[in-house]
């Protein structure tokens, strides 16, 4: 039973320290992407076709490597709209 717990023990203190660096790596040295490449935000009845034919020549460019946020495609939860254009956007495009 000692030997097990020796075991547990030098295994904890190999394992938690190289969890701690792998954790620091990605928070300072690895660029976060974003979920979404493009936040397209229109006036409902004045630029909703235009929004939806931008979002698909976007999705067509081969610059664009992420999603693309149209609001009737990817909105689900209105409270959470804030959220996610400051958290999850790199780019916002109003038109």
């Amino acid at each position: 039973l000692s030997c097990v717990s020796v075991i547990m023990v030098c295994g904890a203190m190999v394992f938690f320290p190289a969890i701690l660096v792998v954790t620091l790596y990605n928070q300072f040295f690895q660029k976060r992407k974003k979920t979404f490449q493009f936040f397209l935000c229109h006036h409902k009845t004045g630029a909703g076709s235009f929004a939806r034919l931008m979002k698909m020549e976007l999705e067509n460019s081969k610059s664009v490597t992420r999603q693309v946020f149209l609001d009737c495609d990817h909105l689900m939860d209105l409270e959470v709209l804030f959220d996610q254009v400051a958290s999850l956007t790199e780019t916002l495009v109003i038109v």
